[in-house]
């Protein structure tokens, strides 16, 4: 392409953006138009258009991000993907006219929605893509996620049952997903580096330090976690006390998890999207001896992944892990992380060990962070994903442009 058509090409795709922002500010999610892509590419394929049902209206949950939204915008690089959130409300309403295929994650999709959007694509000949990295219709009876209604255990359920493909981050929970007759693909769990390996302008990590008051030269002992981990940090209560004991220094700094270990000072992210969160989880880790995930043995958490394995590894901190599920499977022992019992004295010693070896941190550190950036969102799991909706793209019949529509919200 000469350097006049690609000034073109340029001001063309400003002018479409513009205008597609505009649309959607006045009209709700916009699409581009499936020759789009030749247009722009030389490519006689066709845009497709994908929508994404998943939580949040401004602002979308970290998993979100990492199961979706990060691998959906490096696709739109590779193939002629054009993908954007939407909600239920706005595919029944005639949103589902202007898309090639659905994309709903884990709860996003009310329960009373769950049947009239599954006629909806059946009668559109539209493919139906699940996607959940959770076992969230098997909760513990403890388990603090209120969010997890009955009403939406069943429309999970139902909505896996009904997909062309489910997509989930584990071998146990493609095995549940496959016992009720679902056909998934596993997509394992990787962080995007554009986020997580950037490098931090110091004055940003030293603000973040005095914002939190981190600066003081003590060791310091970090847990980052949803409110659902509540019960996994009560496991270690008698431990963490035993070792304020022997380090009566030692700063513990919790980041959610529901409950607070004893002696430990909660900090909270700010307010904003997952990749602020993730420049400030970086900032904070910075300043952090070693860190710890204590995990429960139960079914449930037998089918949750190891992403924290990868968070603490991009923020260069040792870690330790309950050596149960997901852990007890990817951590190496002495060379990625640390793996102890569920015991006092398991964990106790553990942390007692992390604090004292500070060449055993160092050696931790840098092969926990070798092994993140080996999983990090690779183009194993994008090719995944290319397959995926090339195969299902395959088997549906071609879809011409509808004309645009101001659905009902």
């Amino acid at each position: 392409m000469s350097g006049q058509m690609q000034a073109h090409a340029a001001l063309l795709v400003k002018r479409i953006r513009r205008n597609i922002y505009f649309l959607w500010r006045h009209h709700g999610p916009v699409f581009l138009p499936r020759g789009f892509s030749g247009v722009l590419r030389g490519s006689s394929r066709p845009v497709r258009r994908v929508a994404l049902v998943i939580k949040g209206k401004n602002a979308h949950p970290a998993t979100a991000h990492i199961r979706v939204l990060r691998a959906f915008r490096m696709l739109g690089q590779r193939m002629s993907v054009d993908s954007r959130a939407v909600t239920a409300a706005w595919l029944l309403n005639g949103g589902a006219a202007q898309v090639d295929a659905v994309l709903v994650q884990r709860d996003a999709l009310p329960p009373e929605m769950t049947n009239a959007l599954i006629d909806t694509l059946r009668s559109a000949n539209l493919p139906l893509i699940y996607e959940i990295d959770d076992w969230l219709w098997n909760l513990p009876a403890d388990h603090l996620d209120h969010g997890i209604k009955e009403a939406h255990k069943g429309s999970m359920q139902q909505l896996a049952r009904a997909a062309a493909m489910v997509t989930v981050s584990t071998g146990r929970l493609a095995e549940i997903l496959q016992s009720i007759g679902c056909t998934v693909t596993i997509l394992p769990n990787g962080l995007d580096e554009t986020i997580w390996a950037d490098p931090l302008p110091a004055s940003f990590v030293e603000k973040i330090g005095k914002d939190n008051g981190l600066m003081s030269p003590n060791l310091k002992l970090l847990y980052m976690g949803t409110i659902s981990h509540s019960h996994d940090l009560q496991l270690i209560f008698p431990a963490v006390e035993r070792l304020r004991q022997d380090y009566p220094d030692l700063e513990i700094i919790q980041i959610g998890g529901g409950a607070l270990l004893p002696g430990a000072r909660d900090i909270a992210p700010p307010e904003g999207e997952y990749p602020e969160f993730v420049r400030w989880f970086r900032a904070v880790c910075s300043y952090m001896t070693m860190a710890i995930a204590p995990l429960r043995d139960n079914e449930f958490n037998s089918a949750k992944s190891d992403i924290k394995t990868l968070d603490y590894g991009f923020g260069l901190v040792p870690a330790i892990y309950s050596n149960v599920g997901p852990y007890a499977d990817s951590v190496l022992h002495g060379v990625t992380g640390l793996l102890c019992e569920n015991t006092a004295d398991g964990w106790h010693g553990a942390m007692d060990l992390m604090l004292r070896n500070e060449a055993m941190r160092s050696t931790i550190k840098a092969n926990a962070l070798e092994n993140a950036s080996h999983r990090r969102l690779s183009a194993e799991v994008l090719t995944q994903w290319e397959d995926i909706l090339t195969r299902l793209f395959s088997e549906q019949s071609p879809r011409p442009d509808r004309p645009l529509h101001r659905p009902l919200s």
